[in-house]
């Protein structure tokens, strides 16, 4: 995993924190049920309702789940309550030597392949030796289309970085073959 889909994964894990504090924290317990049992337990005029007897019912209903406020305090101005966020969603610096290890690694990559597929001849075709009846060509599209420019983040210098980039490009090509061994369309074979 490279640092952009640590941070942002990251991030969206501090997103859903914090939407599933707030949504916890939005719900005043049963209070919903009280405003609806208030207004039927009054009259049009505001007076509390009466029974056939000539009593009043209630005009309340007592809490009997939710969170409860201290004294004074309105609803929706709660105190005490905080939000704290995972360490890793501050914002970070992006690395200096980030860019040029990326671009080393890059450039190393391309030119190995570049380096294996010279030797394939006009045609620009190698097969693997070791299989030669699959019938199956690679050209140096092959080897660029398996660059991960995610993979360089694992450099901290730009040499490594630029041995990371070669190192791979020779394994895209080593994966191609069962013996790390091509053919040429004239038939020459060599190692990788």
């Amino acid at each position: 995993m490279d640092r952009y889909e640590a941070t942002r994964g990251a991030r969206l894990l501090g997103t859903v924190v914090i939407v599933a504090i707030v949504a916890a924290g939005c719900g005043h317990g049963d209070q919903g049920g009280d405003r609806a049992a208030r207004s039927s337990a009054t009259t049009a005029g505001g007076a509390p309702a009466s029974n056939a007897a000539g009593k009043t019912t209630g005009t309340t209903k007592p809490r009997t789940s939710g969170t409860t406020r201290p004294a004074g305090t309105a609803r929706g101005n709660r105190t005490g309550t905080s939000i704290s966020l995972p360490a890793s969603t501050t914002p970070t610096v992006p690395d200096p030597l980030a860019k040029p290890i990326a671009d080393a690694y890059a450039a190393a990559f391309r030119e190995t392949c570049r380096r294996i597929w010279v030797r394939a001849g006009k045609d620009g075709r190698l097969w693997d030796a070791d299989d030669p009846d699959s019938g199956v060509a690679y050209v140096i599209g092959d080897c660029l289309g398996t660059f991960n420019a995610g993979f360089a983040f694992a450099s901290s210098t730009v040499d490594e970085g630029r041995q990371s980039g070669h190192d791979d490009a020779v394994s895209a090509a080593e994966d191609m073959t069962i013996g790390n061994r091509f053919r040429t369309s004239t038939g020459a074979v060599f190692s990788i």
